[in-house]
């Protein structure tokens, strides 16, 4: 070899079949979502690899004012849209503090990209609340008592009112914490 030249060596890695290049990205962590998107910058090969990884979103605001929350829902949408070409986004978690009527449509919204958009297998959307800060009155949406990919749900301080039979088939874990409960409800989400 002359000095200073070096060889050039075969890019082994991108010859492996997608389906093993996708199983070695699933193996990054969980947190590490953002890092499986750069790696397509390795290759041609690379570019869209990463929307066939499964992901998993977690949101929760740091900060619990007002203006926080309000910066919190605008990154959280931006963040949203940066997933939706992903094929695979496994668990959506959302966990806030308070429930503010002003961000029920923005809830639903992410609700109905986890459940509808993405089906989701595991989805868990909790709301707790401070002193000071009124229970949280968030209706859990029609359309997801009619899911089918779900096979994990919790759900904490949210008010469950299915009008129909509930369609839960896949579900193996429900995970139900102070809720309000209409009756009977208990009775359709089993049977669901």
């Amino acid at each position: 070899m002359v000095k200073g030249r070096r060889k050039e060596l075969p890019d082994q890695l991108s010859d492996l079949p997608d389906s093993i290049l996708i199983h070695i990205l699933s193996m990054l962590e969980e947190w590490r979502n953002k890092e499986v998107v750069k790696t397509s910058v390795l290759s041609t090969t690379w570019r869209s690899l990463w929307k066939f990884v499964p992901v998993s979103l977690h949101f929760e605001p740091t900060r619990f004012h007002y203006d926080a929350i309000r910066d919190f829902v605008t990154s959280t949408h931006t963040e949203i849209n940066y997933w939706r070409s992903c094929k695979k986004i496994k668990k959506f978690s959302v966990l806030l503090s308070i429930c503010d009527e002003r961000f029920v449509k923005d809830v639903d919204l992410w609700a109905s990209f986890a459940l509808i958009d993405a089906k989701v297998e595991e989805f868990v959307l909790e709301f707790s609340y401070d002193e000071g800060y009124d229970v949280c009155e968030y209706k859990f949406p029609k359309y997801a008592y009619k899911n089918t990919s779900l096979r994990y749900l919790v759900l904490g301080n949210c008010i469950l009112n299915p009008k129909d039979n509930v369609n839960w088939t896949s579900l193996v874990s429900l995970s139900l914490r102070d809720l309000k409960l209409i009756e009977g409800v208990i009775e359709k989400a089993l049977s669901g």
